[in-house]
């Protein structure tokens, strides 16, 4: 879902004849050439980022332990994970997009885009996943079992 969401337009905008897709790099680079650099950089990290970066400590951490295996470091990745989650934001990202799309409604014909349902099955996806994931059972499954001597 992160993939599609970023590979494809979000909506088509259609004023009168013309017609703009928009993608969250897009976005993000018209308001770089705004000068909003900051914005920009906002919303890569907190949508593009952010969301890979905890998707790829979940799969390090979880599909070792999923085979019956020990991640070869485990520290690190849990302190980057623990880090980054108040920094995803995909729930803010998608409000903002749906808040946009019902102001524009009566000034522009709208056609959400393949991207716009990713980021919504995607914002499901991970809010259930960060939800249901328990770093204390990671550490659990991890520890040696206690020595019973």
């Amino acid at each position: 879902m992160l993939l599609l969401a970023n590979a494809f337009p979000i909506l088509t905008l259609q004023i009168g004849s013309e017609s703009i897709s928009c993608s969250i790099f897009g976005a993000a680079n018209t308001l770089y050439q705004q000068g909003m650099w900051y914005l920009s950089v906002i919303i890569i990290v907190t949508t593009i980022l952010t969301p890979a970066l905890q998707l790829l400590i979940l799969m390090y951490l979880l599909l070792p332990i999923a085979r019956g295996k020990r991640p070869q470091f485990i520290i690190l990745p849990m302190k980057v994970f623990n880090t980054l989650h108040p920094w995803s934001m995909i729930e803010v990202f998608m409000l903002g997009i749906l808040i946009s799309l019902s102001k524009l409604m009566g000034m522009a014909r709208i056609e959400p885009d393949i991207a716009l349902w990713s980021i919504a099955i995607l914002m499901l996806l991970l809010t259930a996943t960060l939800s249901t994931f328990n770093p204390k059972k990671i550490w659990q499954l991890l520890s040696p079992p206690p020595n019973n001597d």
